[in-house]
């Protein structure tokens, strides 16, 4: 079993183990008249002991495993040996006892294997011992070989350390002279373009012709852009946070290209009509809305369109300006933002721009806590938009289904009919003061009411928001009597009062 594990399995020596315990006991203790006839039994598990090994020995000849062929042979003559003593004991054949010398002959074979693999073992080992020595060798030479390779290198590294050391000192006085040349630039910088805002605003008070002072506001903004650019580039920029509408900025921002888009005959349709007012820096955002405004005109071909339109989102406004212009190419997109970018578009494609005008733009939203990005399918157009966050925007969120179907009412006796329900005693108290101010004006002085309405905090509540909505579209159309039905709600609100 030590040698042929694969052939020989354990249990049946343990079997047969147990069966020869069990029979020497009862020799050990049984009376002779009882023990001699064990013997018969007995020679079963002889025979069954001697065939399984005679068989597990013909399949380790098939196999092909070491020695099974030598100790087959000593096996073989040991069972003829055994079998001629059994049939000796019953008395079948007439030949004496020979075990002895089937066991010798089988231990000789054995022992020629054991001295055979032991023998083999020794050469292993020996031959292992010189390959080991050999690799020995081999690895202090290769050991030597390296650590000369090594003391090379680091001589290499060591004076490669003492170039870069000199080359970075080189460099640190590089930099300490660009640095100077840099911060005189600036200077310079700043100092003509701060006085370049004098001589522009002489123009502008002084001139009358409506392109004259396009190009002087024009260049007034990017006199501007450079500076503040320049100034909060590396700080967080300064915002004067006022309380307004985004459609007054978008309005205003129009103004001041509306010339420009006529020279141009580029159509521009603003759908931003939000009344909520919230706290940002007014002139800031004016000037991002007309710096993008500008860029669309300029690649929007005559006859083209811009649209303005915004998104009420849940804490701000999301504000688009689309044109159908000639959109923006795939490689230039990753410098729109930046500096000057806009240098590399002009040497690209003639582009008359400098790029500070989005950077600016970046800046302005950053310091709003906003965003600004764009969207565009070259040759179809470009969609520049802004995100500026409102935290007190509620007014439209808060509008429910019911808010809704009011909004969308057509007959105006119902919609006053609904609003009257809706709205609080505090509603009406803090609308009377703008009431007796608009009844002073009719409803073709658009410019006035329109003045009044913008006092009008359109946050104070929803019903208010809708009667604002409702009264600037019966201006819009010149609806005399729903102007007056919308005055007449307070007028009779206060009587129930």
């Amino acid at each position: 079993h030590s040698l042929f594990t694969s052939v020989i399995s354990r249990k049946v020596i343990v079997a047969i183990s147990w069966i020869a315990a069990v029979f020497s006991l009862f020799v050990l203790f049984a009376p002779p008249n009882l023990f001699s006839y064990s013997l018969l039994v007995y020679q079963v598990a002889i025979v069954f002991s001697a065939f399984y090994v005679l068989i597990a020995l013909i399949r380790a000849m098939f196999k092909k495993m070491e020695h099974s062929y030598v100790l087959f042979g000593g096996y073989f003559f040991f069972f003829v040996i055994v079998a001629n003593d059994i049939f000796y004991y019953n008395k079948v054949f007439d030949i004496p006892f020979v075990m002895p010398l089937g066991l010798f002959i089988l231990i000789l074979s054995q022992a020629f294997v054991l001295a055979n693999k032991t023998s083999t073992a020794f050469t292993d080992v020996e031959k292992l011992s010189l390959q080991l020595d050999t690799q020995n060798r081999e690895l202090e030479f290769t050991i030597e070989k390296r650590t000369q390779e090594v003391t090379n290198q680091n001589k290499e590294i060591e004076e490669q350390r003492s170039e870069l050391e000199l080359q970075a000192n080189k460099l640190k006085v590089t930099n300490t002279k660009l640095v100077e040349l840099d911060t005189f630039k600036d200077g310079m910088t700043g100092m003509i373009v701060h006085d370049l805002k004098n001589p522009l605003n002489v123009i502008l008070n002084l001139s009358k012709n409506g392109m004259v002072l396009y190009s002087a506001n024009r260049m007034i903004n990017m006199v501007q852009n450079m500076l503040d650019i320049q100034k909060y580039e590396h700080t967080k920029m300064e915002l004067i946070l006022e309380k307004d509408s985004i459609a007054d900025a978008v309005e205003k921002a129009i103004g001041q290209v509306s010339i420009l888009m006529q020279k141009k005959g580029v159509k521009l349709t603003n759908k931003v009509n939000s009344l909520i007012k919230f706290s940002f820096d007014e002139s800031i955002i004016v000037r991002v809305i007309v710096n993008i405004l500008t860029n669309a005109v300029k690649f929007t071909p005559a006859t083209g369109q811009i649209i303005i339109s915004y998104e009420a989102l849940e804490n701000g406004f999301k504000v688009f300006v689309s044109d159908t212009g000639i959109g923006i190419a795939q490689d230039k997109r990753d410098h729109i933002f930046l500096k000057y970018g806009q240098i590399v578009a002009r040497r690209l494609d003639k582009s008359d721009s400098t790029g500070l005008g989005l950077a600016f733009c970046k800046l302005a939203l950053e310091a709003h806590n906003g965003e600004i990005g764009f969207d565009s399918i070259e040759g179809e157009g470009a969609s520049f938009w802004f995100i500026l966050p409102c935290l007190n925007c509620k007014t439209i969120s808060n509008i429910n289904y019911d808010y809704g179907r009011l909004m969308s009412e057509d007959n105006m006796e119902n919609a006053i009919e609904q609003l009257k329900n809706l709205m609080k005693g505090d509603d009406f108290s803090y609308m009377l003061p703008f009431i007796n101010e608009l009844k002073h004006f009719q409803i073709y002085e658009v410019s006035s009411l329109k003045r009044v309405i913008k006092k009008i905090d359109a946050n104070y509540s929803v019903p208010i928001f809708i009667w604002i909505k409702k009264l600037l579209e019966v201006i819009d159309g010149i609806n005399e009597p729903a102007y007056f039905q919308l005055l007449s709600l307070f007028d009779n609100k206060k009587q129930e009062l």
